[in-house]
């Protein structure tokens, strides 16, 4: 996680782009404590110089990246191949009013997608919901009310024209819809709904009101695979707010209900990732990951039916003071986790455990100086052909490509 932490040079830069057996990493794999449990194969470090890389298509053939690294707001977002390190595509986002906002950028699950809304709430101009394709970086706006400027947050005689705030988008199974979520400044009103609208554009369905309060689903939305369930994050400005945390809704809107909710001090949990076959959820945490302190976990993983969460904790060292989960995963096949642990002594380790905690072991044999996402929001990435993207957290450019055996349905 820990983008908080000064960036240090990883030792391996000068290789970037190079394969590395994993004895350059430090040693030879770690052994399984089970026959089917994934093992480290191959690793390398690769560097985009100018980049934020942000992660990596479910295909494992690309990156997403915003350039330049620094004021990438209105730069450009780019799709690199992972083996070249040469752009694909990139899309000019310099008519973006908000500018992007990092932690929406999303993929469709077949690759040929990215979707990502703006800052709407941090700059209080109006943004849109965007989608570039990946092989010629075009942008439709799919979400355009036809505004431009100043967000009318205290437009109580309804003169003003209809704004929409669009955050959080995700892509539906089969990659036709975005869900997403959608404040509404009309009419002297407000609301925030859970919304759709089709990939290719068309018109935007919102399926339930959640708010009369802006942005109250702000942190994450995901699909349950079979895409007839939705998971949204809502987060009211009172922290103890009974209704904070993911709540489950039907596709067409009906049937929410809080799945989990508040169970430790602090905001409450947001949804990152679904697994594969639906039965996890994995969690983040949102204040804790901007607390800048490991007193709280980050991250946690809840069953889908009954919403009982189960916070990662370390697992590397038996003493865990400062030692903290700062970043996960899960597997295509959804039946394991990649974590990343900090540990006071000596850095960020990479190990991966089942989601029942029942096996756990270490990945790569020694620990990475500097890795972690670049944004909350982003969970780590773990294609289905076995190759898992880590990037730099701090270290803005660089990545780690992990080669994988096991975890996937191929």
């Amino acid at each position: 996680m820990s983008p908080r932490l000064t960036p240090t040079p990883f030792l391996l830069v000068a290789l970037a782009g190079l394969a590395l057996p994993v004895g350059a990493l430090g040693a030879s794999p770690v052994p399984s404590l089970a026959g089917d449990m994934p093992q480290l194969i191959d690793a390398r470090t690769v560097t985009v110089d100018g980049a934020r890389l942000i992660s990596m298509s479910p295909d494992g053939r690309s990156i997403a990246a915003a350039r330049p690294a620094i004021g990438f707001a209105r730069g450009q977002l780019c799709v690199i191949d992972i083996e070249t390190l040469v752009d694909r595509a990139c899309a000019d986002l310099s008519g973006l009013g908000a500018g992007l906002r990092v932690e929406d950028v999303t993929w469709s699950p077949d690759s040929t997608h990215l979707a990502f809304a703006e800052r709407a709430f941090v700059t209080l101009e109006d943004g849109d919901l965007w989608v570039m394709d990946a092989a010629t970086g075009a942008l439709t706006n799919v979400d355009d009310d036809g505004f431009e400027g100043d967000v009318p947050l205290f437009d109580a005689e309804g003169d003003a024209p209809a704004v929409t705030l669009p955050v959080s988008p995700a892509f539906s199974p089969d990659g036709s819809t975005l869900a997403f979520s959608r404040t509404v400044f009309e009419d002297g009103a407000r609301r925030n709904a859970l919304a759709t609208v089709p990939v290719a554009g068309g018109p935007v369905t919102e399926l339930r009101t959640m708010s009369e309060l802006p942005g109250a689903l702000y942190f994450g939305i995901g699909w349950a695979s079979d895409g007839e369930t939705l998971y949204i994050s809502f987060q009211a400005p009172d922290r103890d707010d009974l209704g904070n945390g993911v709540w489950t809704v039907a596709a067409d809107g009906s049937a929410a209900r809080l799945l989990v909710g508040r169970y430790q001090d602090s905001h409450g949990p947001a949804v990152l990732d679904v697994s594969s076959d639906g039965g996890w959820l994995l969690l983040q945490d949102p204040e804790v990951f901007g607390a800048f302190q490991e007193k709280l976990p980050a991250y946690a993983v809840a069953d889908s039916t009954s919403g009982t969460p189960v916070p990662l904790l370390p697992i590397e060292t038996a003493d865990t003071l400062g030692s903290y989960v700062a970043w996960a995963g899960l597997s295509p096949d959804g039946q394991w986790l990649l974590t990343l642990e900090r540990t006071a002594a000596d850095g960020f380790h990479v190990g991966v455990r089942s989601l029942d905690g029942t096996v756990s072991a270490p990945l790569l044999p020694e620990p990475l100086e500097m890795a972690g996402p670049v944004d909350r929001g982003i969970a780590l990435t773990w294609s289905a052909n076995g190759t898992a993207f880590l990037t730099g957290a701090g270290d803005l450019g660089t990545g780690y490509l992990l080669t994988i055996a096991g975890g996937t349905t191929e």
